[in-house]
């Protein structure tokens, strides 16, 4: 199992093994940066310049989900966060964000099927949506993430760079 999933995000597992001297096992995966973010300045760093938006958090973490509503709420955004792309869709169709920002992999609709269904039924938002992601290395997230170009940030990443993303997202309306 772990040598099939290590092998699937590019990697190698070699094992050596003496007797009487123990069991080495040796996992190299290799680094690449699906996500790119480009340097943040002490200026970008502070309070986001259009707190008065609204945003949608969609992450099935609670505690990543909660610590982003405290720190975009502190800078003055309306946050409201959901677990998954099914209650986000629900929450779509009683009121606007201004932006989404959304897991990639989350039970039931994940954000590739969120972006999906966006397409169809609310494409004004295509261009308000950012991803958050750990799963840097998996080909489908990586073809996902290049085709569509929706800007994505690494777990885990600074509030330097998450506030910088949201800007750049809502400066382009």
């Amino acid at each position: 199992l772990c040598r099939g999933i290590i092998e699937r995000h590019g990697g190698t597992i070699t094992v050596m093994s003496l007797p009487g001297q123990g069991t080495t096992f040796c996992v190299e995966l290799p680094v690449e940066a699906v996500c790119t973010t480009a340097p943040v300045s002490p200026e970008q760093d502070r309070a986001p310049a259009v707190p008065d938006k609204s945003i949608l958090i969609i992450d099935d973490e609670p505690s990543i989900a909660s610590g982003l509503k405290r720190l975009l709420s502190r800078d003055g955004y309306t946050v409201e966060t959901v677990a998954n792309g099914h209650l986000a869709l629900a929450k779509l169709q009683e009121r606007s964000y201004d932006l989404l920002l959304s897991d990639m992999r989350m039970p039931g609709i994940d954000g590739p099927s969120l972006y999906r269904t966006l397409e169809r039924q609310y494409p004004h938002l295509l261009r308000r949506v950012i991803f958050l992601t750990g799963d840097t290395l998996n080909p489908e997230t990586k073809t996902f993430l290049d085709e569509s170009a929706v800007p994505c940030l690494t777990k885990p990443c600074t509030v330097a760079e998450i506030r910088r993303a949201i800007q750049q997202v809502l400066e382009t309306e």
